[in-house]
């Protein structure tokens, strides 16, 4: 079965005319490999019941998004990992310390960057973090000296492409991804 998805691109200075923005009680630090395990259960909370899981199995427990993330870490399959463009979003009120949201990031080449994860707590969204988080790492790649950052996401992902288009991205090439339906 096929799903059809997008391949987004923004030049990577895109991101120093991107206003900062305050978040309420929360914070945006550097993600580390310590958090691994919370942003497995943060990546199944995000894809529960999203078309985004029925294309990648690994994204419907804790334990499959644990290898998902173990893959963008130590293999490059969407570029090399690139930790100072990867960010987490942490409560710094009432929960203190819950993980909100991520943005991990890979170098495709020397210039050109890639988001590979991005995700926010479905109780946390609408509140910037997804913005905040994408910003941040366009920076980091910019400040690396990548000229373009790409990203893809599934076309039925509207809300995630709005927000990916007013930051400044376009349409580079739609593909389908295919996946074996089981009898």
């Amino acid at each position: 079965k096929p799903y059809p998805r997008r391949f987004l691109e923004s030049p990577a200075r895109q991101a120093l005319a991107l206003e900062a923005r305050k978040l309420e009680g929360i914070e945006i630090a550097p993600w580390t490999e310590a958090q691994q395990d919370d942003s497995a259960r943060l990546v199944a909370a995000a894809y529960r019941g999203h078309i985004d899981s029925e294309i990648n199995d690994q994204y419907r427990s804790p334990s499959g998004s644990r290898r998902f993330l173990s893959n963008i870490v130590q293999y490059p399959g969407c570029g090399t990992f690139f930790p100072p463009a990867s960010f987490a979003a942490v409560a710094s009120n009432g929960a203190k310390g819950e993980l909100c949201g991520i943005s991990l990031s890979s170098l495709v080449a020397r210039d050109t960057g890639h988001i590979t994860q991005i995700c926010v707590a479905p109780s946390q969204r609408g509140k910037g973090i997804g913005y905040a988080l994408l910003r941040r790492s366009m920076l980091a790649l910019a400040a690396h000296g990548c000229r373009t950052v790409g990203l893809t996401v599934t076309s039925k992902n509207t809300g995630a492409i709005r927000l990916y288009e007013q930051m400044g991205f376009t349409d580079r090439r739609e593909f389908a991804a295919y996946v074996w339906d089981s009898w």
